[in-house]
């Protein structure tokens, strides 16, 4: 077969996460012999279309669709036309899907099997595209990690052949205000998902739903408030932006700039000169 000479495919090992891999195809018309994988693959159809046959049958995955492949299933795929088509794959081990449905439940679980290879859905297709989007900011660990659970956990609650029990918890609002302690001291360094929810002494899966429903925010959010915060008490000392930025802890001054904006609705350098000027 001809291959166009635009074809693209990265595979990409995401910082800060195991168990993890994301693959990027872009006008891609090979014809993928049947095959397995040990991972689960969850992936997007960016443009143009992509034809799985599995077990006999054959699904037609639409541009914006979503795409499930369980660990250990063969199959085969190729583009629906000429043209090929682009996607997003994300690949996570099977062991850490499972370990996942078990946090749910709180109970020991089997590896999930997700029942159906296309899935019309919106908001998972949102979160894998927000990940993607994620994977070179080297400050994002927590923010990615936080969509990846999200995603994973809907997919097992929504398609799995036998979902898991959600298990209720409580509250635990003493758990989440020793968390937010913990991140009003280490606003400024990488935090993880998994590194909050051991402060909480609660699985990563209920610590992100239980901060979310007792602060209104992710905890990614909280992170860029308190960061917001001290910047802005930083600033009216008279520290430059580039060293507030620094100090703060984002990864360069265009990343600590934009989210100023958003949190306090104006740019640093317009924040500090509004201050400057006489009632």
């Amino acid at each position: 077969m001809k291959i166009r000479s635009n074809q693209v495919i990265r595979f990409l090992t995401p910082s800060g996460m195991r168990g993890v891999q994301a693959v990027y195809g872009a006008n891609v018309t090979n014809e993928f012999a049947r095959h397995m994988h040990t991972k689960f693959c969850i992936g997007v159809v960016q443009q143009g279309a992509r034809i799985f046959s599995q077990a006999g049958m054959s699904v037609v995955v639409p541009e914006n669709a979503m795409f499930v492949i369980n660990p250990g299933i063969a199959h085969a795929f190729k583009s629906q036309s000429n043209e090929g088509h682009s996607y997003l794959v994300i690949c996570v081990d099977s062991e850490k899907v499972r370990h996942l449905a078990s946090q749910i439940s709180e109970k020991a679980q089997p590896v999930p099997y997700i029942r159906h290879v296309l899935l019309l859905d919106a908001e998972l297709v949102s979160q894998v595209r927000q990940f993607f989007s994620l994977l070179r900011q080297a400050d994002s660990i927590l923010k990615r990690g936080t969509i990846l659970t999200s995603m994973l956990a809907e997919l097992i609650l929504r398609y799995g052949d036998m979902p898991p029990i959600l298990r209720h918890v409580g509250s635990q609002r003493n758990a989440i205000e020793r968390v937010c302690e913990y991140i009003r001291e280490h606003f400024n360094r990488t935090l993880s998902l998994e590194e909050l929810a051991g402060v909480a002494c609660l699985s990563p899966f209920h610590f992100h739903r239980l901060f979310v429903k007792n602060t209104g925010m992710s905890p990614h959010e909280y992170v860029i408030q308190i960061r917001i915060d001290r910047a802005r008490e930083l600033l009216l000392k008279g520290n430059s932006i580039a060293e507030v930025s620094t100090d703060v802890g984002f990864v360069d001054q265009s990343h600590f700039t934009r989210f100023f904006k958003r949190v306090v609705g104006i740019a640093p350098g317009r924040f500090v000169g509004l201050h400057k000027q006489p009632f």
